[in-house]
């Protein structure tokens, strides 16, 4: 008996256990120990879902909806001539997944989504750093160098004039340095932090990759986000047998869904370009969103409506302008 076998028979004994169609001591008769026990005031209780129905019904109802979506899936399946290794709850199958490291995508062709959260909350507290250390420095370089000016005067003599105009100079060349050499600064920050960036998102790949952690870093729940990036991924060859069960699994029109350890995934593309591009995007949204808080002023003289100003660019989607101009809301 296969494993997947003895997990759908253990699952199928627990249920008709919790449901009250058969006894603890029958499970236990079959080899299975099907007590669940939660802790109630601190005290470890065995329960069971058709005794405490009454006063706890979500459970016997979540059971009596698996069955019903078990048969559903069951016929489904039995329709493309597939019959299943195991059928079991989903919460069931999403707890083996977590202990066992095995990861779930629903891939769209050969791409998945990564979960980038934990990423960009790494890059962006490293840039951070990296920042305010390049910030410190290039001001303690300006004051170093204005202390260098400063100085210069001293060579004259101390009560001179040729000291007293030096000094005039070195005063200004001080200003001139910090003004200047700040203000280039600040105006190449972005510049330089997107550096920064590129950077610290090549050494943070490298780094994962190396140490064989990088699909914990990008999938840290095991799983796809619904919003993040998408990568191209793949996976071992498929036997024939597997191949021809698979096929006609898909025949059904449900989502094929893939459950695999790290050991099997394959990029197939690079991991810092898809993320640095990621990065690209996310900026150009918080771009947008920006420049849609900028207040719009305008005035209206019967059925017109005149823009007078906006204190920046409205960047209407050329979607949205074909829609209204080619619908009653035109006029």
């Amino acid at each position: 008996m296969s494993a997947f076998q003895k997990l759908n028979d253990l699952v199928e004994c627990s249920v008709a256990v919790e449901l009250g169609e058969i006894s603890a001591d029958e499970a236990a008769g079959l080899g299975v120990r099907s007590e669940r026990t939660r802790f109630v005031g601190g005290f470890s209780v065995i329960s069971n879902a058709e005794r405490d129905a009454p006063v706890d019904p979500d459970f016997k109802n979540r059971l009596l909806q698996y069955r019903q979506d078990r048969d559903s899936v069951r016929g489904k399946l039995a329709e493309c001539g597939v019959e299943p290794k195991a059928i079991l709850p989903l919460r069931a199958w999403e707890r083996i997944c977590d202990r066992t490291g095995l990861y779930r995508f629903s891939p769209i062709g050969d791409e998945v989504r990564l979960d980038p959260g934990k990423f960009l909350q790494e890059v962006r507290r490293s840039t951070e750093i990296k920042m305010k250390v390049f910030n410190f420095l290039s001001r303690l370089l300006i004051v170093c160098q204005c202390i260098y000016v400063l100085s210069l005067p001293f060579a004259f003599g101390i009560g001179t004039a040729s000291f007293f105009w030096a000094s005039v100079g070195a005063i200004v060349a001080c200003l001139f340095l910090w003004f200047f050499e700040s203000g280039q600064i600040e105006a190449n920050e972005q510049g330089i932090k997107r550096r920064v960036e590129n950077s610290t998102v090549r050494k943070w790949v490298a780094k994962h990759q190396e140490n064989g952690t990088i699909c914990t870093q990008l999938w840290p729940n095991f799983r796809e986000s619904e919003n993040g990036p998408t990568i191209r991924i793949s996976f071992p060859d498929m036997p024939a047998d597997v191949a021809a069960r698979v096929l006609a699994a898909e025949r059904t029109g449900l989502t094929l869904q893939v459950a695999l350890v790290r050991e099997a995934i394959t990029f197939k593309e690079s991991v810092s370009a898809v993320l640095l591009s990621y990065r690209d995007y996310l900026m150009e949204v918080a771009r947008l969103e920006a420049l849609n808080r900028d207040p719009i002023i305008y005035v209206t003289v019967g059925s017109a409506v005149a823009i007078v100003d906006q204190f920046g660019e409205f960047p209407i989607e050329k979607g949205v302008m074909n829609e209204v101009i080619s619908s009653d809301h035109l006029a």
